[in-house]
Order: C-alpha cells, then sequence, then structure tokens
C-alpha cells in the first residue's frame, strides 16, 4: 500500500517528496516492528508467554514534510 500511494502521488505530485514520504513510512513500519519484537521478548522471558499488550512507538510523522 504504501508503494502504490507513493507511484501515484509521485504521478499526480512532486515524486521527490513521494519518494521521502515512502521512504518515512517504511521507516517508520521498522521501527515499529523492531519495539514490538523486543516487547515480547522481554515478556516472553518474563512470563514464558507472549504479550498481547500494543506497543506504543513515538517520534513517527506520516505526512510529509511541511504540510
Amino acid at each position: 500500500m504504501l508503494r502504490d500511494g507513493a507511484m501515484s502521488a509521485g504521478y499526480l505530485g512532486d515524486p521527490v517528496l513521494a519518494g521521502g514520504t515512502l521512504l518515512r513510512g517504511i521507516e517508520g513500519l521498522l521501527r515499529i516492528h523492531a519495539a514490538r519484537g523486543l516487547d515480547e521478548r522481554a515478556a516472553a522471558s518474563a512470563n514464558d508467554q507472549p504479550s498481547s499488550a500494543p506497543t506504543t512507538v513515538s517520534g513517527i510523522e506520516c505526512s510529509p514534510p511541511g504540510a
């Protein structure tokens, strides 16, 4: 979905801005995935079961700069 959105945004607007937004989105997903993995491993080692509690990750911007 991120790639499709970037492709559409690149055709309709500034392709450089669309590429930067795509990269920030991918980096944000990777940070969330990494944070959840660390939390689940810590909970599993403490309780011997994976945690289902949501993980909050701060500092992720979802809109283009200056928007």
